[in-house]
């Protein structure tokens, strides 16, 4: 009985999400309000921006601290590798926003 199953829902799987992901498109016209399309997806991409934002500073604030430490030694590589990582880190902070402006 169990391997019928495991056979069924081998065959069927990929069928239905075929089926659910298959989906026609067609054009909208002119006066079609697709805010209720719209606004739910730009809610979402805010949340993820935020979240992106956060993770970015928190981030970015780490590799400050350690920025500041790695001046403090005369290694040139771990002075260039921090202001790197620190670089990096902000533009993981403000990525969402630039994306956003680009886009």
């Amino acid at each position: 009985m169990k391997e019928k199953i495991r056979r069924a829902v081998g065959l069927l799987l990929p069928v239905l999400c075929f089926m659910a992901l298959y989906q026609t498109g067609f054009a909208a016209e002119s006066d079609v309000d697709l805010s209720q399309i719209t606004d739910p997806i730009n809610t979402v991409y805010t949340i993820f921006a935020a979240i992106i934002s956060a993770v970015g500073a928190l981030y970015a604030l780490a590799n400050f601290i350690s920025m500041l430490s790695a001046i403090q030694s005369h290694d040139m590589t771990q002075q260039i590798s921090s202001g790197i990582k620190f670089g990096i880190s902000i533009l993981i902070a403000i990525g969402p926003w630039v994306l956003q402006i680009i886009l």
